[in-house]
């Protein structure tokens, strides 16, 4: 496997984007597949993003179906890509990612 086919593995880095704008950094701290579960560093334009994020976990926790739809078309709609860092690998299109209270990311590819 190449360098630029890397797993992630612990310690990994990436730049959370919409297009053009830098929502935040995640880093890898854990790994329990199919998730991958990381610290986050707010970025430039978290404040922008972070309503479309709560409203999502908030569905999530609630069980609450037709809402968790209604923001996951919302969070589809944001074109989120996980650009990796120095060494770290290909960049990501994450299927799913939550961030919880601007700090926990969690993500599948």
């Amino acid at each position: 496997m190449s360098d630029d086919m890397r797993a992630p593995e612990v310690g990994s880095q990436w730049i959370l984007w919409s297009g053009t704008k830098r929502i935040g950094t995640l880093q890898l701290s854990e790994i329990d597949q199919p998730w991958f579960r990381c610290d986050f560093t707010p970025g430039d334009s978290w404040q922008t993003f972070s309503s479309i994020f709560e409203r999502l976990s908030a569905a999530v926790d609630r069980g609450a179906d037709g809402e968790v739809s209604e923001a996951f078309r919302e969070f589809l709609s944001l074109k989120l890509r996980l650009t990796a860092k120095a060494q770290y690998g290909p960049d990501i299109e994450p299927v799913i990612l939550q961030i919880r209270d601007g700090k926990v990311a969690v993500f599948r590819y």
